[in-house]
């Protein structure tokens, strides 16, 4: 399982409006790999897993830019799974 940890806020992650037909998408894309995300609001942390694919299009929606040409959006996610990658194991203990 990967685990990381992405500054986004709760709200604009986890509100994007995927319908039930693409988040299923997503996490059939995701051939069962997981994300481990640490989310804190006002003082309070919990940890969540997610889809890779799911955590992806979230962070996508929250830090991307949506008028972003496709070559832009595709180096964003490139970098999302980097990130995601070089970060497994930061909340192991979580």
């Amino acid at each position: 399982m990967l685990r990381a940890v992405f500054a986004v806020s709760l709200a604009l992650s986890m509100m994007i409006g995927l319908s039930q037909d693409e988040e299923a998408a997503l996490v059939q894309a995701s051939a069962g790999r997981m994300v481990r995300i640490r989310i804190g609001t006002n003082g309070i942390a919990r940890t969540t897993d997610l889809p890779l694919e799911v955590y992806v299009a979230r962070v996508l929606a929250a830090e991307g830019d949506p008028k972003a040409g496709d070559a832009a959006q595709r180096a964003l996610a490139i970098a999302i799974r980097t990130f995601a990658a070089a970060n497994a194991g930061r909340h192991a203990r979580d």
